[in-house]
């Protein structure tokens, strides 16, 4: 009979949306799997594969949906209280987190590209022995900047901003690389995690 309630509820305040019918089942299969208050809550992204469902709409749409009428809650409430995680993604296995250690983080790994830069400079490398690219002569192009400035131009400035820019020169070159002790720092952004609402719940079980 709950069931039922909760149908009747959905369709009465989002019967006129596409994803009125999803909305239905997704909420019903947050109470068969014990997604309430007490859970600690599923992405958007994973809710097909956590609920076994195969959906026409993004996810995303149906529990903002079910959210505005008080069926579902998501933690963090509001946009603002999402947290952002800053990757050095050449550290550990995946990369690791460096929230706090981040401007330290992004010169030391600058230092090692000048490093490297360094040894593609000699004469003898195969590089230059060939007429071929060195990583000094592709981060001149990218700053657009004398080649002598170059280590200048890498210790100045926003150093996290300049290695973004400066590694993915390197990598997207064809015959340079990086080393194993620098590389890309990324962001990565917390997701809202959902559950039923205790209303939700209750409302269920009528």
């Amino acid at each position: 009979m709950g069931r039922q309630h909760v149908k009747r509820v959905i369709r009465f305040l989002k019967g006129s949306k596409d994803c009125s019918e999803e909305m239905i089942a997704i909420a019903y299969r947050f109470l068969r799997n014990g997604i309430g208050p007490a859970h600690e809550g599923i992405k958007s992204s994973d809710t097909e594969t956590e609920l076994n469902l195969s959906l026409t709409y993004d996810p995303k749409t149906s529990l903002d949906h079910l959210q505005e009428i008080g069926l579902v809650e998501s933690d963090p409430e509001v946009a603002d209280d999402l947290r952002t995680f800053v990757i050095a993604e050449w550290l550990g296995t995946d990369g690791e987190i460096i929230n706090g250690e981040v401007e330290d983080t992004a010169e030391d790994a600058l230092e090692a590209l000048i490093d490297h830069m360094h040894a593609t400079d000699t004469g003898d490398s195969a590089a230059v022995a060939d007429g071929g690219v060195t990583h000094r002569s592709v981060l001149k192009d990218e700053f657009g900047i004398n080649p002598a400035r170059i280590e200048n131009r890498l210790r100045t400035g926003d150093p996290v901003k300049t290695l973004r820019t400066a590694v993915p020169a390197i990598q997207d070159h064809p015959g340079l690389s990086t080393r194993g002790d620098y590389g890309m720092i990324t962001f990565r952004y917390e997701a809202y995690r959902y559950t039923l609402t205790s209303e939700a719940v209750n409302l269920y079980r009528l």
